[in-house]
């Protein structure tokens, strides 16, 4: 098996990729060691022959990605809170979320969470309440007066950050009909996700003010 690696005819070939300890590598050579390289990680290994034998390999294709988060993204593992990867390796990823506190994971337990990247951009979604005493206006003109409303604050605030923002009708609940805003942004905000999220709760509040809408108990 050994030598049917170094003639680059095993199941592990040069300049395909394969998973070793939970972690995608390119094959970048097959010798009495080979050498396994992750471009995103920009991590070489040295790995003697024998541990390759009962590895498979693949070919790839360019837009699969390395790993799923680079230094300086933003990521929410699991129910955690949202942090910042300052160090990344095949071992340990390393995360400081907001106030300063600092998460480890073992990389292998730490791609098995599925890691949500926000540096991409992203998704808020906000869940808003108003009274049923509203509810011939809560389809129409209800909607159509937040949305103005979260447009102009949003333009006023977070004008570079907003890609989209829209207020749709969500469902008639026990005590209140509800509704969702959904504000698309651009992965620059992932910071201040949680900020934005606040806001967009602010604004909703304060445009039933003026507009003297109940928010039900």
């Amino acid at each position: 098996q050994q030598g049917r690696l170094m003639l680059n005819i095993g199941s592990v070939r040069e300049n395909e990729r394969l998973t070793f300890r939970g972690v995608p590598w390119k094959v970048e050579s097959i010798n009495v060691f080979c050498t396994l390289v992750n471009p995103s990680l920009e991590v070489k290994l040295r790995i003697p022959i024998e541990d390759m034998t009962g590895l498979v390999s693949r070919p790839y294709k360019r837009e699969e990605p390395w790993f799923p988060c680079k230094k300086g993204d933003w990521v929410v593992v699991g129910n955690a809170s949202r942090g910042k990867v300052v160090s990344l390796s095949h071992e340990q990823v390393e995360l400081v979320q907001r106030g300063g506190k600092r998460v480890y994971y073992p990389t292998e337990t730490f791609l098995e969470a599925c890691p949500v990247n926000l540096s991409r951009n992203f998704r808020i979604r906000v869940l808003f309440g108003i009274s049923y005493s509203l509810q011939k206006q809560a389809t129409s003109v209800v909607l159509a007066t937040l949305n103005a409303y979260l447009q102009s604050k949003m333009e006023e605030c977070y004008q570079e950050f907003c890609l989209n923002l829209q207020v749709e009708f969500f469902q008639a609940n026990s005590s209140s009909l509800d509704l969702i805003v959904l504000a698309d942004l651009s992965g620059k905000a992932a910071d201040i996700s949680k900020r934005i999220e606040r806001a967009i709760q602010k604004w909703c509040v304060d445009c039933c003010t003026e507009n003297e809408w109940e928010i039900p108990f």
